[in-house]
């Protein structure tokens, strides 16, 4: 389970190699009152999250983007409507 597992700074990464990016006091220390631990985790998620918005906000406007720069026709578009999911 994952209780059982050591945390990423006590083990070793592939090959046994004991090099880390962050030592367990840096991860420890405080940063406009958070753990860098907690600061890094929560700025991967704020960027990760960004990104799958902005993702599925261009999702809407790929018929125009056929219609426009493809030509497609109304029927062509709901073609590839219908089989996008399927692939």
């Amino acid at each position: 389970s994952l209780v059982d597992l050591p945390s990423p700074e006590q083990s070793s990464g592939r090959g046994g190699c004991k090099s880390h990016l962050f030592s367990p006091e840096d991860l420890d220390r405080r940063v406009l009152g958070l753990q860098v631990r907690w600061l890094v985790a929560g700025t991967l998620e704020l960027v990760s999250f960004i990104t799958a918005i902005g993702a599925g906000m261009t999702v809407k406007f790929f018929p125009l983007f056929f219609r426009i720069d493809y030509h497609f026709t109304p029927a062509e578009l709901c073609l590839l409507s219908c089989a996008y999911p399927l692939s």
